[in-house]
């Protein structure tokens, strides 16, 4: 198991050391668990519907990008939530149903 963070202002170096992680693990998984992700509009949002600004959250969700994928194609991965704004949810939108809090 390898844990990394990275902080919420996003460099060149950090962008680099996602391509590094992919290299290092081309035949691993890569597990989300809870981390928001893009919507249509591309910013992030809490399951209330409120913005997560680029300072709250570091852009982790790009390790998930399918076309940076697309280059490791032995790489698994799985978004874990409960919300539907996180990583990978969107791709199952169709398929859940929507329920509200109570």
């Amino acid at each position: 198991v390898c844990v990394e963070t990275f902080p919420c202002e996003w460099t060149a170096a950090q962008n680099a050391r996602l391509e590094e992680i992919l290299n290092e693990f081309k035949d691993g998984h890569i597990v989300s668990i809870e981390r928001a992700g893009p919507a249509k509009d591309g910013n992030c949002y809490t399951m209330n519907g409120r913005e997560i600004s680029e300072k709250v959250l570091a852009p982790l969700h790009q390790l998930f990008n399918p076309v940076r994928l697309e280059k490791f194609p032995n790489i698994r991965t799985t978004g874990i939530g409960d919300g539907g704004n996180e990583v990978g949810m969107g791709k199952k939108r169709s398929t859940t149903r929507h329920r509200e809090p109570r």
